[in-house]
């Protein structure tokens, strides 16, 4: 079972974390420069691809494998495991791994929804954005750039807990 946890918990990380810096460091940015023009391919990876929820998915289930190691090794060890120093640094990074999956549910997906709709809705116009929907436009990407680098950089620092928890 530990070791089916901690395929999981790997692979799904791996992908989760770099999807996030992707994202966040390049995508985003290179569509709020595009401007309307970033419609389609943003309406492709959210609305079709569904690249959010399957992040999302993937986030969740690198938390919880995550959590099933962690509760497995502190339940062999009569709890002494969450007391020791690797057991303390996987349960800071455990701790800011679920905040960044919150940021992501309650911030990131919905903006991602409220920017595809509103793209299509443009696009459906066959002209230009109103002075409001533009004005929407960039406030919806300033958030969504905002709560995608909170995110990502919760991630980050997770990815190190999980790295060095070993050698503390």
């Amino acid at each position: 079972m530990m070791l089916t946890l901690r395929f999981i918990h790997i692979v799904l990380g791996v992908f989760w974390g770099g999807a996030a810096f992707v994202t966040a460091g390049f995508l985003l940015p290179s569509a709020k420069a595009a401007g309307p023009g970033a419609g389609p391919m943003m309406r492709e990876l959210i609305g079709v691809r569904r690249l959010p929820i399957v992040i999302m998915v993937a986030a969740i289930l690198t938390v919880l494998s995550g959590l099933g190691m962690y509760w497995h090794d502190n339940s062999v060890s009569n709890g002494a495991f969450a007391k020791s120093r690797q057991g303390m640094t996987l349960g800071i990074g455990a701790a800011l791994a679920i905040i960044a999956v919150i940021i992501g549910m309650i911030f990131v997906a919905p903006t991602g929804n409220k920017l595809t709709r509103l793209t299509a809705t443009i696009a459906g116009a066959g002209a230009p954005p109103s002075a409001e929907q533009a004005k929407e436009l960039a406030a919806l990407q300033t958030r969504m750039a905002l709560a995608s680098r909170a995110a990502t950089g919760l991630v980050g620092i997770t990815i190190i807990t999980m790295a060095i928890a070993r050698y503390v």
